[in-house]
């Protein structure tokens, strides 16, 4: 009798880790989304040379919500905006109100964007965009779409709560090849835009798959490191680019599913082919196509556990320092954008001083072997290159998340030079390019928050 009270205990516990996702206590989890398409007209983002309010409406726009209740713990929440990039004020105000209405801590909040350059500019995001000003009227309908982007952040976190429902949860990892570094180097600088395929991308695509009760698909989460740039800056509608078409169309393959896109670190990395609508189709197709082909092959999923623990940190990302002289000679350029921003950190210095570093957002989730990296800004693909050698576990690393405050550039991107490590800090009104060590700063926030959740 005592030993066959020993197998049953083996049996148990082999069956515990060849099963654990049926023997643990079922995590909940609820999707949801809502929309955002704009209902006045609007200066769309990403495109500094357009002048007008959008023509049509393409596509519609969405958030959407997955909100995860892991066996112990907290609440977490992963939001995807189709927008260019949320200000982090706009991420504080979401997280406050989430933290007091749903008990979501804010390293359980992330918002994460498709970075589409086809949709409605939000107030606080990219503050030096436009080479046009927006008028008094464009500032207070921008000023209204940025509050109902808000209002519908909150929305759909709490519509997903009331869907919460026992699910399992497992990932996989597929590849999509239409991104390509998008940086041309000659001698080792930068000398323009175009196709470099020699260059460093990322064309990984991992997948995250919930199922509920009699195994129905409930959403699905995706990750992939290119520009939403589909669309140029001809193209004056409003659209989700390849980012909202492959969401689309796995909504329509799967009826009923909600399937969340958050941008990897592509910065560095446009579509090919590109610009035209047909083309963010095609692209969207493309990733579409590879996780339907993903779904249908069970044995390349692995289960995750009921648990998700997460961290949340700011890195201190330190810039270079500038005198007053650089910037008065800065005004006499031809560039209205260029005039603007040195006018404005003029300003600054006149009040007290520029600021001296930047904090980025870096949330760290670990849902057993797998470890989800969410940083903020637009960040180049060495950063995910290097955690996915770096760290331990597998590796899904987003950028674009809570605060869209410039571009990240790395030690590589840095010595090369060029727009995004010099020019687009105009856009986005920061002080001047970051130092070298930046890379090193960031890098060490995620292995710090990653250490904290071993």
């Amino acid at each position: 009798m005592q030993r066959f009270g020993l197998w049953l205990l083996a049996a148990a516990c082999w069956f515990a880790w060849s099963e654990p996702a049926r023997c643990e206590q079922p995590l909940q989890a609820g999707a949801a989304k809502v929309d955002i398409t704009p209902r006045e007209p609007l200066r769309l983002s990403g495109y500094s040379n357009r002048k007008e309010p959008y023509q049509q409406i393409e596509q519609k726009l969405w958030v959407r919500a997955l909100v995860v209740q892991p066996a112990e713990g907290k609440p977490h929440a992963l939001v995807t905006v189709d927008t260019i990039g949320v200000p982090g004020k706009l991420t504080a105000h979401v997280a406050d109100e989430a933290e007091k209405r749903f008990g979501i801590p804010r390293r359980g909040l992330v918002v994460s964007c498709s970075h589409s350059h086809t949709a409605p500019h939000l107030a606080g995001g990219i503050p030096n965009m436009f080479q046009k000003p927006l008028t008094p009227e464009e500032q207070a309908a921008m000023q209204r779409y940025t509050d109902q982007v808000a209002q519908a952040i909150l929305a759909a976190i709490q519509l997903a709560r009331k869907r919460l429902q026992p699910v399992r949860w497992s990932w996989a990892e597929t590849t999509a090849t239409f991104a390509v570094n998008r940086r041309l180097i000659k001698n080792g600088r930068w000398v323009g835009f175009g196709v470099n395929r020699q260059g460093p991308v990322d064309h990984s695509l991992p997948v995250i798959a919930l199922r509920g009760p009699k195994d129905k698909l409930l959403a699905l989460v995706f990750n992939y490191a290119c520009h939403c740039t589909t669309l140029g800056p001809q193209h004056n509608f409003v659209c989700g680019d390849w980012a909202g078409y492959a969401s689309e169309f796995l909504e329509q393959h799967h009826p009923g599913i909600v399937a969340l896109c958050t941008i990897g670190c592509g910065a560095d990395a446009n579509p090919e082919p590109r610009t035209g609508l047909a083309y963010a189709k095609q692209h969207g197709t493309e990733i579409a196509d590879q996780i339907d082909a993903l779904l249908k092959d069970r044995s390349a999923w692995r289960p995750l556990p009921g648990k998700l623990a997460s961290a949340y940190a700011e890195a201190q990302l330190p810039f270079e320092k500038h005198d007053e002289a650089y910037y008065r000679q800065r005004l006499k350029n031809s560039n209205p954008v260029v005039k603007q921003h040195a006018a404005n950190m003029l300003q600054l210095l006149a009040q007290g001083r520029l600021p001296e570093s930047y904090p980025c957002p870096v949330h760290v989730w670990r849902a057993g072997p797998l470890t989800m990296v969410f940083l903020g800004g637009e960040v180049v693909v060495d950063y995910a290159l290097r955690l996915k050698k770096e760290l331990s576990s597998p590796v899904w690393v987003s950028a674009y998340c809570d605060d869209v405050f410039a571009y990240v550039a790395s030690r590589r991107v840095i010595a090369e030079g060029g727009y995004e490590v010099d020019f687009s800090m105009v856009y986005y009104n920061q002080p001047g390019r970051w130092r070298k060590d930046v890379e090193e700063v960031l890098i060490g926030t995620v292995h710090r928050l990653a250490k904290q959740l071993k």
